[in-house]
């Protein structure tokens, strides 16, 4: 497992980002809310400098999803078990469901690198679920779904 520090973010600690984010949220009294703007806020508590970055919807939605859906050890949310395929015409949730279905194979096994991991999940959400998938796209809800299991962050079953 890894420190934070092998997997950076735009030059930020993705553990400290979630955690920052996910402390500022659960103290408000609507999560959903407050999300856009804790997630900025920490990141330029962190050092951020570019707005666009944390700004950015990828990572930033992929990590709500996870947190919503109770994938992120830690919280207030409880594990849901989720179906990807009704999740996936629900609007924002676009990036959330890459995260959920990385965090479905990394539970099942898948060991590789990130760019490996979002083989797996792009073959697994256009081959057995019918989804459009990027080709050769940004792999940003993978690759920080990726980050967070090497951080021992998620939790990826009901356990």
């Amino acid at each position: 497992m890894s420190d934070g520090n092998d997997f950076l973010i735009s030059g930020i600690n993705p553990e400290l980002w979630v955690k920052g984010c996910i402390e500022k949220v659960e103290a408000s009294d609507d999560w959903k809310a407050r999300w856009n703007s804790a997630w900025l806020e920490t990141y330029t508590e962190l050092g951020g400098e570019k707005e666009s970055i944390g700004k950015k919807g990828c990572p930033k939605n992929c990590v709500k999803g996870l947190y919503e859906f109770g994938r992120i050890k830690g919280t207030s949310q409880s594990f849901q078990q989720v179906d990807i395929q009704v999740l996936q015409d629900k609007h924002g949730y676009k990036n959330a469901v890459y995260g959920l279905a990385a965090c479905k194979k990394l539970s099942s096994g898948s060991n590789g690198g990130h760019s490996e991991l979002a083989g797996e999940v792009y073959s697994y959400l256009q081959d057995e679920l019918g989804m459009a998938v990027p080709k050769n796209g940004d792999q940003g809800s993978v690759k920080i779904t990726f980050m967070l299991n090497e951080l021992s962050l998620l939790k990826l079953t009901t356990d």
